[in-house]
C-alpha cells in the first residue's frame, strides 16, 4: 500500500478539520493532537512502569485514568471538530492529573518536575491571557500543597530552600512562555493583516483582469470563461441559452466628428443603459469585444 504522508498528517494532527493553513486555529489543532498523542503514549508507558517496576499503585491509577481521558479527547475532537473545547478539556485533564500527582506523591521520585511543563500546555493551547490565568490558578494550588509539605516531604529534605527554588523556577518558566506567546500572537496578527491586504489586492487584480477599464463591463477574455460556464448551467437546468452581438451604428463618424472623449462617453452611456435598465438579472452578462462591439449572454427558463 502506498504511504500517503499528507493523509496521515491530516488524520493524526489536523483531525480532518478544514482551517486556513498557517492560521492560529491550525496551530492549535496541531498542538492539541501532538500533546494528546505524546501524553497518551507516555501515560500508558508510565502506568505499566509504576505498576510493575515501581509498584506504585497510586501513580498507576492516575496515569491510566489520564491515558483514557487523552484517548477520549483525541476521539471526541474528530467527532465534534470543536477545537476550543478540546483545548480546554486537554488543559483541565493535565491540570487535574498534575494536582493529583503533587497531592498523592508529595514530591517523591521527582514528580514535582512535571509541574514545570504545565504553562506550556495552558498558554500554548489557550492563548496568552487565558492560559496565564489558568496557570496562576494551578500554581496557587501547587504552591499551597508544597508549602504544607515543608520539612515533611522527601523524608524532611523538602525545606524552605527547595520550596523557594521550586517557586522561582516555575514562575521564571511561566514568564518566558507567556512573553513568547505574546510575541507570537503579535507577529501572527501583523502577518494576518498583511495577508488580508494581499487578498484584497489579488481580488482587485482579478477584477481588473476580466473588466474593460472604460465601460466597466466584462472584457473579451472573460467571455470565453463565462460562455462555457453558463452554457453548462443552461444544459443542466434545461434552460434557454442565447448569445447576441451588437455594435453602435455610425460610431466611427461620431468619434471622428466629436472626438475620442465624446466617443468614450457614448460607450459608457450605452453600457450604463444596458446594465441598469435592460440587463438587471445577475445571470445576464455583457462583454465589450473591442471598439464599439459588444456581446451578451442570456439564460432563460
Amino acid at each position: 500500500m502506498f504511504f500517503n504522508g499528507f493523509h496521515l498528517y491530516n488524520q493524526l494532527l489536523c483531525s480532518n478539520i478544514e482551517v486556513d493553513e498557517y492560521s492560529s486555529e491550525m496551530r492549535k489543532v496541531v498542538l492539541v493532537n501532538i500533546l494528546l498523542i505524546i501524553s497518551a503514549v507516555m501515560l500508558l508507558t508510565f502506568s505499566f512502569y509504576n505498576l510493575f517496576i515501581q509498584n506504585n499503585q497510586t501513580l498507576f491509577v492516575i496515569d491510566l485514568i489520564s491515558f483514557f481521558v487523552a484517548i477520549f479527547i483525541f476521539y471526541n475532537l474528530r467527532k465534534t471538530l470543536k477545537v476550543e473545547r478540546a483545548s480546554i478539556m486537554t488543559t483541565l485533564s493535565i491540570f487535574t492529573m498534575m494536582i493529583a500527582v503533587v497531592y498523592f506523591e508529595k514530591g517523591d521520585n521527582f514528580t514535582l518536575v512535571w509541574t514545570v511543563f504545565f504553562p506550556v500546555f495552558a498558554i500554548f493551547l489557550n492563548g496568552s491571557k487565558k492560559g496565564l490565568l489558568i496557570t496562576l490558578v494551578f500554581y496557587m494550588i501547587v504552591f499551597y500543597l508544597t508549602y504544607q509539605g515543608l520539612n515533611l516531604w522527601q523524608n524532611g529534605l523538602w525545606n524552605e530552600a527547595s520550596y523557594t527554588r521550586f517557586i522561582v523556577t516555575n514562575i521564571g518558566i511561566t514568564v518566558i512562555i507567556f512573553f513568547f506567546e505574546i510575541s507570537f500572537e503579535k507577529a501572527h496578527k501583523a502577518l494576518e493583516k498583511v495577508r488580508r491586504k494581499e487578498k484584497d489586492y489579488i481580488e482587485i487584480l482579478e477584477e481588473y483582469s476580466i473588466t474593460d477599464p472604460l465601460t466597466q463591463v466584462y472584457n473579451r477574455r472573460y467571455l470565453s470563461i463565462q460562455f462555457d460556464r453558463l452554457f453548462e448551467k443552461a444544459k443542466k437546468h434545461n434552460s434557454f441559452f442565447a448569445l447576441y452581438i451588437f455594435d453602435i451604428d455610425f460610431f466611427k463618424q461620431y468619434n471622428d466628428t466629436y472626438g475620442h472623449i465624446a466617443g468614450d462617453t457614448a460607450l459608457q452611456k450605452t453600457t450604463d443603459i444596458l446594465t441598469q435598465e435592460v440587463l438587471k438579472r445577475e445571470v445576464d452578462c455583457i462583454f465589450r469585444l473591442g471598439g464599439e462591439e459588444f456581446c451578451g449572454l442570456l439564460i432563460a427558463d
